[in-house]
């Protein structure tokens, strides 16, 4: 969570409300820009720093996610959300943030650059899906680290002797 505040609180926050009347000279429809490649380079690469994260954590969360058409997927709709919100906001409360198809294509490729990284640190997909199976369920990768055990380093593969006795 602390990773979407964060995302939340670069890309939406501050809200400064505005009269109508400070915008009357610029039709709202100003506030897009639809051009790609026309953008400064030091908000294309934060853009794409700020998704790598992404690219990296999702895996984890949404096991299906480890691919790259299902990533740029998933990385295009969570910028375009963020794209939306800043549309709404500026027309709701006219905080007049720019909505730029160039901050969807970069952040699109700051998620491909995460997954990318996170193939490369863990290039055996079975390995990248223990991982994942293991911070889904709360354990730590030092503890139970064996398939068969549980997050305490107890076997759950075997019978105990009062699983036996009960048993037969």
């Amino acid at each position: 969570m602390p990773y979407v505040a964060a995302v939340a609180g670069v890309t939406l926050f501050p809200i400064e409300s505005h009269p109508a009347a400070y915008w009357a000279g610029d039709p709202w429809w100003t506030m897009i820009h639809w051009m790609p490649g026309v953008v400064d380079a030091p908000s294309s690469v934060l853009n794409v720093i700020m998704f790598v994260p992404y690219g990296v954590l999702v895996p984890f969360l949404v096991r299906r996610a480890d691919g790259w058409a299902r990533m740029a997927v998933a990385g295009a709709a969570a910028s375009a959300a963020i794209e939306l919100t800043q549309l709404v906001l500026g027309l709701t409360l006219g905080s007049r943030r720019t909505v730029d198809v160039n901050d969807l294509i970069a952040n699109t490729a700051g998620a491909l650059l995460g997954l990318a990284l996170l193939r490369l640190a863990v290039p055996n997909p079975a390995h990248r899906q223990t991982l994942a199976a293991r911070q889904q369920r709360g354990g730590h990768p030092r503890r139970g680290g064996h398939p068969r055990r549980g997050g305490h380093g107890v076997r759950t593969d075997r019978l105990t002797r009062t699983d036996r006795a009960r048993a037969g």
